[in-house]
């Protein structure tokens, strides 16, 4: 028996040895190619490709032409949605389906790597999903009536409130557009070309809009609070629309008038500030979309009887999405070229007044700037900040 047990031990033991020896070659081979390929046999060919994609993505110019067919997009999609809706009108279900789908997956991808994909719970993204469920799955009466309350009344405004501006090159702007106008459209020509819904909005059907969006928050402060909870506690960077509007409020406008309002009636001091992690802004925050949601219901009703007051009110809709378009261009977006001249005006005159001046130029932009690559993308260069690059000029020109 000990012979067959020590005969069995080598047995296993050669075994082992001769599967270690492929795996200890197979390593080296990988080594190897890793040395010449990368030059360092730690980081992978795959590291190396997905570095030099990233890389090649964020050049200027790579920019430039993403930007570029962000708009060609842009102004395509929004041609081809102005076409089905004044030619084929109760086609234009069929042109949101086709559509939705890749913007919603592209948003998603985006706002993973920004970490932002808890933005893609809010109640607006529920929207699109009642929207598709009535249109391909279940065409009920009352679900189309819950879908005309909920995109016409706080999808809608939400492009007022929420300043929704129809930035063609961006497409982060453009899908937030879409998925705050389409509902509206559809269920516009639902109702009007399609004749859905003849009957009026019951009381008990108003009362069902309220429990649907309770559910729904419900279920997005139990992900956001208790099943995500320690997620957000171990990564500060990790958003959601709730901690945003708590840490951004200074700069939403819905959020500094609840905040006037509440100091008003001396619900808040004036020196509170709201803190993503106090359970009172939380509260404050919950309720306040929930008031703003059903306010914004109510005049649906109205808009479900009438369909030119329902049309003067998608044109309001639509004309305030161009406008909050028309003033990113040429409020941020032209003072943020203005601001890349000016600066590269100083380059220009710093350097031509000698290399013992080069220096004052610390801030000029490098080679290959864009205004892509400029800081001012969100907010508009301050008048303090032209004088002083205008007063660099003409001292750089003196020298």
């Amino acid at each position: 028996m000990k012979r067959v047990r020590s005969w069995s031990q080598g047995q296993g033991q050669s075994g082992s040895l001769l599967t270690a020896a492929p795996k200890k070659l197979f390593e080296d081979l990988v080594k190897d190619l890793r040395r010449s390929v990368t030059g360092d046999e730690e980081r992978s060919v795959r590291q190396m490709a997905r570095d030099t994609v990233v890389r090649e993505l964020k050049k200027p110019d790579v920019l430039r032409k993403k930007d570029i067919f962000a708009f060609c997009l842009g102004v395509f999609g929004i041609m081809i949605t102005e076409y089905v809706m004044l030619i084929h009108p109760t086609l234009l279900w069929v042109w949101y389906c086709a559509l939705m789908p890749p913007l919603l997956l592209a948003r998603f991808l985006l706002y993973r790597k920004k970490k932002m994909q808890y933005f893609m719970i809010d109640f607006c993204y529920l929207m699109q999903l009642l929207l598709c469920v009535e249109l391909l799955a279940y065409p009920s009466d009352a679900l189309f009536k819950l879908n005309f309350m909920f995109s016409q009344g706080p999808l809608a405004i939400a492009v007022i409130a929420w300043r929704n501006s129809l930035v063609f090159h961006s497409l982060d702007r453009v899908t937030s557009c879409f998925i705050h106008i389409f509902p509206m459209l559809v269920t516009y020509t639902q109702r009007w070309s399609l004749g859905r819904g003849s009957e009026e909005i019951s009381g008990w059907l108003c009362w069902c809009s309220a429990g649907v969006y309770l559910a729904w928050q419900v279920a997005y402060l139990f992900e956001t609070e208790v099943l995500s909870k320690k997620k957000f506690s171990d990564d500060a960077a990790l958003q959601s629309s709730l901690r945003y509007m708590s840490l951004h409020g200074e700069h939403i406008p819905v959020v500094k008038l609840v905040r006037k309002v509440l100091i008003a009636l001396r619900v808040l001091d004036g020196s509170y500030k709201f803190n993503p992690g106090d359970m009172r802004t939380k509260l404050i925050m919950v309720l306040g979309q929930a008031l703003f949601t059903l306010v914004c219901t109510i005049p649906t009703i109205l808009l479900y009887q009438y369909q030119h007051l329902h049309t003067a009110y998608i044109i309001y809709v639509l004309v305030m999405s161009v406008w909050n378009g028309a003033t990113y261009y040429f409020e941020v977006f032209a003072g943020g070229y203005e601001h890349r001249k000016l600066r590269h005006s100083t380059a220009s005159a710093a350097s031509s007044a000698g290399s013992d001046h080069s220096g004052s130029a610390a801030g000029v932009s490098p080679p290959g700037f864009t205004m892509l690559d400029s800081p001012p993308l969100r907010k508009q260069a301050s008048p303090s900040l032209r004088r002083r690059d205008r007063h660099r000029v003409s001292e750089a020109a003196k020298r």
